[in-house]
């Protein structure tokens, strides 16, 4: 870049000028409670104001999430509660029907038991009998007194029949009996298995019962805080929301002294001076480091919401000061300059370094002016609010 052609006697203390109006330039907000009374302590209050909202808006949005979740984990938990009380259900039936099958094996297994002691006792009966109305000595007779031998072994056949017949009843319904213990106690176990499950469901339902109502607490602390951070967001949005309308009151009465200012004939020959001298010199300026940004987050402050045009405009009119001898030979100086850039002294300017947020737009007109892309030989802007010659750009006028 070409630098600035000048014979002013000026000293070109730029680097050390950078650091020290910047040191300067931190202040600590005035609270917000506290009336300002001009536009410089407006602007500082108003940003002051919409952190603390961004910093309580942040928060809301983190406390929805976390309220979310909690829903969304109370519902899941209700949802697993449902599902093990119907199980606990389900197996209190099946322990139910498990303990009526127990019983009704206990009752087939006496049944049985009658059963065989019946068999035992007839069979016991037919051998007394037996014994009693002449025993082997009888069976031998009867067998001897056969009409023919085919007689004599359909009777022996009959009682070795009568013999086997009363062995394998014993034998059934022991087997029998075997069967049905074997099956009682499958049954037994089974149920022990089921009431062994049953209390690890219930054990499962106390667990979840205390994670629902700690979730409802959670939930319940989260619903305040978020309904408290609501609350407060609207408050600031109401403070910063009347904040801004007595900033446009300020910066309304700062133009029509501004105008008022004009109707001096004084003010205006040095008006005329300085545009003159102006013209007349090479306006190009070399930044320092940092300084593009500067100017670029200077631009955002006074003119973001703009178009190209008016953001180019405001560059222009920080690159006239600085080749201007009415004013100081700096871009760093001429912004930090006292009582010219609202930003500057508010702490906003510092706050959009700070955070970032000059956009391309702003850096594209502080390079294009920086390059020699002057737009006019104004030396000064404001709102419009009418009575001032100049160049009338979306809402400010240059002159």
């Amino acid at each position: 870049m070409v630098r600035i052609r000048r014979d002013k006697g000026k000293k070109n203390i730029s680097a050390i000028l950078v650091i020290c109006v910047c040191l300067c330039a931190v202040a600590i907000l005035p609270c917000a409670d506290a009336r300002a009374t001009t536009l410089e302590e407006v602007r500082a209050q108003r940003e002051q104001l919409q952190q603390q909202k961004a910093e309580n808006d942040r928060q809301i949005s983190s406390l929805t999430k976390d309220k979310q979740n909690l829903q969304n984990a109370l519902k899941n938990l209700n949802s697993q509660l449902y599902n093990v009380s119907n199980s606990i259900n389900e197996l209190e039936e099946d322990i139910e029907e498990k303990e009526s099958e127990i019983e009704q094996s206990k009752e087939i297994i006496a049944l049985t038991e009658q059963l065989l002691d019946i068999q035992y006792e007839s069979m016991k009966l037919r051998i007394q009998y037996m014994y009693e109305n002449g025993g082997t000595e009888m069976s031998i007779l009867s067998l001897l007194e056969s009409e023919s031998f085919a007689d004599f072994l359909t009777k022996s056949q009959y009682v070795l029949d009568i013999a086997e017949a009363d062995r394998q009843l014993l034998e059934d319904y022991e087997t029998t009996l075997a069967e049905l213990e074997e099956e009682r106690a499958q049954l037994e176990a089974e149920e022990q298995e089921l009431v062994y499950a049953k209390e690890q469901l219930e054990q499962n339902q106390n667990s979840l019962l205390s994670s629902i109502s700690g979730t409802k607490t959670n939930l319940d602390n989260t619903s305040n805080a978020l309904s408290a951070n609501q609350q407060a967001s609207e408050t600031l949005a109401k403070q910063i929301e009347e904040m801004e309308a007595y900033e446009k009151k300020l910066e309304a009465e700062k133009a029509a002294a501004a105008k008022q200012a004009m109707l001096s004939e004084k003010r205006v020959a040095q008006i005329a001076k300085q545009e003159a001298e102006l013209a007349a010199g090479n306006r190009v300026a070399t930044a320092a480091e940092g300084e593009a940004e500067l100017l670029a987050a200077l631009i955002y402050c006074e003119a973001g919401g703009e178009g190209y045009e008016a953001q180019v405009a405001v560059g222009t009119v920080v690159v006239n000061r600085v080749c201007s001898t009415y004013f100081p030979n700096t871009i760093t100086a001429v912004i930090y300059q006292n009582k010219q850039f609202s930003p500057a002294m508010s702490g906003k300017l510092a706050l959009v370094l700070e955070n970032g947020l000059t956009t391309e737009s702003c850096r594209n007109a502080a390079n294009a002016v920086l390059a020699g892309g002057i737009s006019g030989d104004w030396l000064y802007f404001c709102v419009n609010e009418g009575g001032i010659n100049g160049t009338v750009i979306n809402h400010q006028v240059f002159y």
